[in-house]
């Protein structure tokens, strides 16, 4: 589907995940296209794209490089594929890339000593061993081609786009804007309907949920006309969509100090008396979710529980081998400025 003339949309299936399609995009360039993230790495996801491609009359080689916006596998997926096979160059932004490398992402022993720091029952911990992490088709992981920092003009056809730098979601996530024809092409940094994970594992940077308010503020004077995100449809409500979001954040928050109560505990304990989509798409708390579920849950609730403690509204100390919160103020009625 043509969004505007020169930019073309292409959904493309993420195997077994409730959000369905991976929105990739064409952007038409003087010679070629530059393709915004590829898809899952599979030999069926590659034979998709391939298809896709044919049915507008173009094929992989008339991609002259590939823009990540950031580096989880159903956006990253195929690109180290499609460089292999076709010599297409790999562009992502500087501080994403070492969360690409292919040395990068091996899990050991300190995830698991961080999900117990956190609260996670061992039982639970030896039952997320067990799992195949990280098994994929493909080998996806990559190094890139062109580092890009922010503020980069990439020539098109007849106009340009602009790199914007909008961390959160990822450490180096990264975003495209039309200012001639007012579309932003947001990646994961917004979504329409659901809000983009923003998770505190070991080896994320620091305050990444308060990095991810800073970029949406950061984007928040743009002239925007319509979104072209990466899940789920496009959008017009640009600036209404900016506000949701941060209300969203504001909201968990405060649920997030009811469950703490004036109680100490760790992020494993608030999370279980928290809201969360479960597995059928149903909402329920923490204490229903799947291990595999919770882990994630608990990363999310680390990322609000460290914007609090920079914020001085929570207190973090670690005794019995345990990181512990406890809540400073009386209110839980929490405002993001």
């Amino acid at each position: 589907m043509e969004i505007v003339p020169g930019i073309i949309q292409l959904k493309i299936p993420i195997p077994n995940n409730p959000l369905g399609n991976l929105n990739a995009y064409l952007l038409k360039c003087k010679t070629g296209y530059i393709m915004v993230d590829v898809g899952w790495p599979t030999q069926e996801t590659l034979d998709i794209l391939i298809e896709k491609l044919a049915d507008i009359d173009l094929k992989p080689q008339d991609i002259n490089a590939i823009f990540i916006t950031h580096a989880h596998p159903d956006h990253l997926g195929l690109a180290s594929k499609m460089r292999e096979l076709y010599g297409i160059e790999i562009m992502m932004h500087e501080s994403e890339a070492p969360s690409a490398a292919p040395d990068r992402w091996e899990l050991d022993d300190h995830i698991w000593k961080w999900l117990l720091l956190n609260g996670m029952p061992e039982s639970d911990i030896d039952m997320l061993k067990q799992r195949p992490w990280g098994q994929h088709q493909f080998t996806w992981r990559v190094e890139p081609d062109v580092l890009l920092k922010g503020g980069e003009k990439l020539e098109l056809e007849s106009s340009y786009v602009e790199v914007l730098f909008t961390p959160g979601h990822s450490r180096g996530h990264l975003c495209l804007y039309d200012a001639e024809r007012k579309v932003l092409l947001a990646g994961d940094h917004m979504l329409p309907v659901i809000t983009p994970s923003i998770n505190f594992y070991p080896r994320s940077a620091a305050n990444p949920l308060g990095c991810f308010i800073d970029s949406l503020k950061k984007i928040q004077s743009l002239d925007v006309d319509v979104v072209l995100p990466a899940h789920q449809g496009i959008f017009h409500n640009f600036e209404e969509r900016l506000q949701q979001l941060i209300r969203h954040h504001e909201e968990r928050a405060s649920e997030l100090l009811v469950a703490m109560g004036s109680s100490s505990k760790t992020a494993y304990q608030i999370m279980l008396d928290m809201q969360w989509v479960g597995a059928s798409s149903e909402v329920v708390l923490g204490k229903e979710l799947e291990p595999i579920q919770q882990m994630s849950a608990c990363a999310e609730t680390l990322a609000h529980l460290e914007y609090l403690r920079l914020e001085g509204v929570v207190e973090r100390v670690v005794a019995e081998d345990k990181a512990l919160f406890k809540s400073n103020v009386e209110s839980t009625d929490i405002r993001i400025a």
